[in-house]
C-alpha cells in the first residue's frame, strides 16, 4: 500500500517504459518476416529516436 501512495506523492510512473515496449511490440507485428535481425534493431533504434516522436512525448510543449 506504500508504494501505490508513493506513486502518488512522487508523481513517478513506467509510462515512457510502457511507451517503448508498446511501440516495440507494434513494430514486431508490422515487421513480421523480417530476416535480418540487425535491420529489425535498427529500425527500433531509428523509431524510437525520431525527433517528431521525442517532440510529442515531451512536457515542455
Amino acid at each position: 500500500m506504500s508504494e501505490i501512495w508513493l506513486g502518488i506523492q512522487t508523481g513517478y510512473n513506467n509510462g515512457f517504459t510502457e511507451g517503448c515496449n508498446n511501440t516495440i511490440k507494434v513494430l514486431k507485428r508490422i515487421c513480421y518476416g523480417f530476416r535480418n535481425i540487425t535491420n529489425f534493431r535498427r529500425r527500433i533504434i531509428f523509431l524510437l529516436n525520431n525527433k517528431a516522436r521525442q517532440a510529442r512525448r515531451s512536457k515542455a510543449a
